[in-house]
């Protein structure tokens, strides 16, 4: 769901961006044409909303698993492999599709679009490519928003509030 909402804001905000700059005449560059004209930076901007939303869903996801002393980078790890696969897997399939469907699958992976023009990939390479890079910056925000909110509050830090607990195991 958030692909077609970045998808969608993408072309609305580079189109009210692009408005602003004035086109140069008598042989200028034209700064216009040379930024936004090329259908790469909509899908470019898409899959920053995209990344951007995400971000910023984890590190809210670090702060309260931290708070409420839930923190798991095993389970949090589970949710991005599960997140690849549903993201990732219905891409194979959209070679075998046409008309409408293909327009659908063309819709969805529309972030994914500027890294195909940029690098004349597939579609599925992009994905692959898109979503990797998408992932794994998720799970470091994750872990950093986790470090710093023990070190804003170190009384959370089970290491604190019982340091012989590693010890104690090893001792029964």
């Amino acid at each position: 769901m958030a692909n077609v909402i970045c998808s969608i804001l993408a072309i609305t905000l580079v189109s009210w961006i692009s408005n602003l700059f004035v086109t140069g005449s008598g042989g200028k560059i034209k700064i216009k044409e040379a930024f936004f004209e090329s259908g790469g930076i909509y899908s470019f901007v898409a899959w920053l909303l995209v990344l951007i939303i995400l971000l910023i869903l984890f590190i809210d996801d670090g702060v309260k698993h931290s708070a409420y002393e839930s923190y798991d980078s095993t389970s949090t790890s589970i949710v991005l492999i599960l997140m690849f696969a549903v993201y990732y897997v219905p891409i194979l399939f959209m070679n075998k599709t046409s008309g409408n469907t293909e327009t659908g699958f063309k819709g969805f992976y529309f972030p994914c679009k500027w890294i195909s023009e940029r690098f004349s990939l597939t579609y599925e390479v992009s994905a692959l490519i898109s979503i990797g890079v998408t992932l794994i910056l998720c799970l470091v925000v994750y872990v950093i928003a986790h470090a710093v909110y023990m070190k804003k509050h170190p009384a959370l830090d089970w290491r604190v509030k019982n340091p012989n607990a590693e010890y104690a195991s090893k001792d029964e």
